[in-house]
């Protein structure tokens, strides 16, 4: 495995999670409001499997905690499960089409919470 997002190959999957929790309690210890995004896929297999259960860890924490959370993974990749070529050159970040579709994404998720908490 790449240890993804670590680049000196000492950290797991695990510490990466713990990390994301620490930092995501953290924002909501201080009563901000918090979408928590999935990770993006890439065009790289290895990579993917590794941030496929970083996302499904996140998703699973997220639904236990009642935090929103948005999956862009699923919004981004192709059939063939890579990130769609059409939202990035070079198979890892996303370009101005992905971004634009992460922007409307993240619209839709921000409208439909507003209109849940006008609702109550």
């Amino acid at each position: 495995m790449s240890n993804l997002g670590d680049y000196d190959n000492k950290e797991s999957l695990d510490d990466t999670f713990e990390k994301l929790k620490s930092f995501i309690e953290d924002i909501l210890n201080y009563g901000k409001p918090l979408i928590v995004e999935t990770l993006y896929p890439t065009n790289r297999t290895h990579i993917n499997k590794e941030i496929i259960t970083l996302n499904e860890k996140i998703i699973k924490y997220c639904e236990k905690k009642s935090i929103d959370y948005l999956d862009l993974y699923s919004v981004l990749i192709d059939n063939n499960g890579f990130i769609n070529d059409n939202f990035s050159d070079d198979g890892l970040h996303p370009n101005k089409k992905g971004y634009e579709i992460i922007i409307s994404e993240l619209t839709k998720k921000v409208k439909h919470k507003s209109q849940k908490i006008l609702c109550k």
